[in-house]
């Protein structure tokens, strides 16, 4: 065997390492996906969350585009699949604002996580249920903000 043959072995053997990796990885990613799927669908149905339709289908249409957009970057496709994936993420940037509970979750954990609340959240201070508006944002000493309608809850 010459050391051109061996060569070619060798390309041959990182080429078939390589498609069993992408394989591998390929598979590992759809099956995280599927099972998030199928836990976002079965949850609300076994009374896990009390999650209401727009929820229910944003997180579903979420994972649907994460879906396409993973198959479109991996197989061989034209430019109008292209083109239509490019469309539905640009939808699913949108789609909350259309949502208005998927929205008020957005603001609700934003709320908890930055401790910038708007106007109508709830928040747990001190063992009593304080809901975000003018009188009680300035009554605890917190920071309002009229133009945007927000508390800034951090001291």
């Amino acid at each position: 065997m010459s050391s051109y043959d061996k060569i070619i072995v060798m390309k041959d053997f990182f080429r078939v390492l390589y498609t069993i990796f992408k394989i591998v990885f390929c598979f590992l990613i759809t099956f995280i996906l599927g099972m998030q799927f199928l836990e976002v669908a079965i949850r609300p149905i076994l009374g896990y969350d009390n999650w209401d339709f727009q929820i229910i289908f944003y997180l579903l249409f979420t994972l649907l585009a994460l879906f396409v957009l993973w198959v479109v970057l991996f197989r061989k496709s034209n430019i109008a699949v292209k083109f239509l994936s490019i469309i539905l993420l640009i939808f699913h940037f949108q789609l909350p604002h259309l949502l208005p509970s998927v929205m008020y979750q957005f603001k609700q954990a934003s709320c908890l996580e930055d401790g910038i609340c708007f106007e109508g959240a709830e928040v747990y201070r001190k063992g009593q249920k304080i809901i975000i508006n003018k009188e009680n944002c300035l009554k605890y000493g917190w920071k309002w903000d009229e133009k945007r309608k927000w508390c800034d809850l951090n001291d």
